[in-house]
């Protein structure tokens, strides 16, 4: 982690400058990852967390201790900023959760938008240049 104590304006652009890669080859690279991850699960996922975070992991699941502990080295600020994200993220999706949706764009033809629950989901964010959440 870079610690910047309150750089001048000149600065800022560079700063704030996201890390850029070549599209097509870093897409190809991601397939491969997710591919990988696919075919192989959690050994998969953990070798890569390895190999980019320099983490090893035993378990793949944050247990209510690890929870609480991250929870309380968290200032009262940041807590209500989660909170507030996460308030805004609920009230903007959850209208997406009615189950299906028709619609008639003009005589005759019919439109429909279903919603389908899936069953797992593997999510990676990396630290990057941002603290994501």
């Amino acid at each position: 982690m870079q610690i910047l104590d309150n750089p001048g304006r000149s600065d800022w652009p560079a700063i704030l400058r996201r890390p850029e890669a070549e599209a097509v080859s870093l897409e190809k690279s991601v397939r491969k990852i997710l591919q990988q991850v696919k075919q192989k699960g959690d050994p998969a996922a953990r070798k890569y967390s390895k190999m980019f975070d320099g983490v090893s992991l035993r378990n793949m699941e944050v247990s209510r201790k690890e929870i609480n502990t991250a929870s309380s080295a968290l200032s009262i600020e940041l807590k209500n900023s989660i909170a507030t994200a996460a308030k805004n993220i609920r009230a903007f999706h959850e209208p997406q959760l009615q189950t299906e949706m028709v619609l008639e764009t003009m005589p005759g033809i019919t439109c429909k938008r279903k919603s389908i629950a899936i069953d797992k989901v593997g999510l990676y964010i990396p630290g990057g240049t941002a603290p994501l959440f």
